[in-house]
């Protein structure tokens, strides 16, 4: 069944992956084009007809469902519930962790861009004073390095603090309390990623890795359910419209 099933959860794992990484480049972070949430949902409606064939048949792949059977099928997931409540599970902790994965990616995004303006700012800016404070951060970062020191030796702190007063006085101004903000909020949200996936917990990292046994556990589910679920199938649709194959190879499409 793995090998059946692999195109689902390829594409689940896609959802995921895109979910991510699409929007960390969108300054609207409502515009996501991707509904985890139902992308979980699409994956176990999908998985049903291949499920509900294993509890009929076991590995006899000789037979198939019609196309217009599986088609039903995939439409009375919601009512059935093969899997229980565990769809809901998954769709509810991937779509907590990812969301905050997604705003801590686009608040670095945002952070280094202020970063960047904040030196362009000092670079773009003419006059003798800003050269003068070119040549000082020049010296100060790099002539340790012209001279053959390691990489960890620091400028002297006084000459360090007299160039920074001088040069970025203006800008660490204006910038300092939201910029302390900016930091304290990145540091809650890590904080509250290393948790455990539990009331509060948003770790993607441990939601993910456990997202295949969250799926082996559903697949059991339905498995032990097997009769109740023939029932309710039989009760809402009618007995199974078979095709049988020329060869092995049963396709869950």
């Amino acid at each position: 069944m793995s090998v059946l099933s692999r195109d689902f959860i390829g594409t689940l794992y896609s959802d995921i992956r895109n979910y991510i990484l699409v929007n960390t480049t969108q300054a609207d972070l409502s515009s996501a084009s991707i509904d985890i949430k139902a992308s979980v949902s699409q994956f176990f409606t999908d998985f049903f007809p291949l499920v509900y064939h294993h509890i009929l048949f076991n590995n006899n792949d000789n037979k198939d469902f019609a196309p217009d059977y599986k088609l039903c099928l995939k439409k009375t997931t919601e009512t059935i519930l093969p899997f229980g409540d565990i769809p809901k599970q998954i769709a509810q902790s991937l779509s907590k962790s990812l969301e905050a994965t997604r705003l801590l990616l686009q608040a670095f995004r945002i952070g280094t861009e202020v970063l960047n303006t904040t030196d362009r700012l000092l670079v773009d800016e003419g006059g003798k004073n800003n050269a003068e404070c070119h040549g000082a951060l020049l010296k100060m970062t790099y002539c340790p390095k012209c001279l053959g020191l390691t990489k960890h030796t620091k400028p002297c702190s006084g000459y360090c603090l007299n160039v920074l007063r001088g040069c970025l006085t203006k800008y660490v101004a204006e910038l300092d309390s939201p910029w302390n903000g900016y930091v304290e909020g990145i540091e809650s949200l890590v904080n509250a990623m290393k948790k455990n996936n539990g009331e509060a917990g948003v770790n993607a990292d441990q939601v993910i890795r456990s997202l295949d046994s969250k799926i082996s556990e559903a697949l059991m589910r339905a498995m032990e359910k097997g009769q109740d679920i023939d029932a309710k199938v039989r009760f809402a649709m009618r007995t199974p419209t078979l095709i049988f194959l020329p060869c092995a190879g049963y396709s869950p499409s």
